[in-house]
């Protein structure tokens, strides 16, 4: 193994990152195309955000999902 080899050219580079929102909503077989009425029916509902405003509104979309109809939520936090 040559010591100067990036992750790249030893092929474990993970760039981009992957969706883990997309990747939990897979996991838990809730995966498929999305409209608003089978959010309510998945199991797992991910999401992905980049700011303090759209986390704000995700975890209150989330305790609230919780809460009424007892499913959950993976929030992704992107932070550059």
């Amino acid at each position: 193994m040559n010591k100067g080899a990036t992750d790249d050219e030893m092929n474990i580079s993970f760039r981009p990152s992957p969706n883990y929102a997309a990747l939990a909503e897979a996991a838990s077989g809730s995966s498929g195309p999305r409209n608003i009425k089978q959010d309510a029916d998945r199991w797992m509902n991910g999401v992905q955000v980049d700011s303090v405003g759209s986390l704000k509104t995700e975890l209150s979309r989330a305790s609230n999902r919780i809460q009424t109809i007892g499913k959950g939520m993976f929030i992704e936090a992107l932070i550059p």
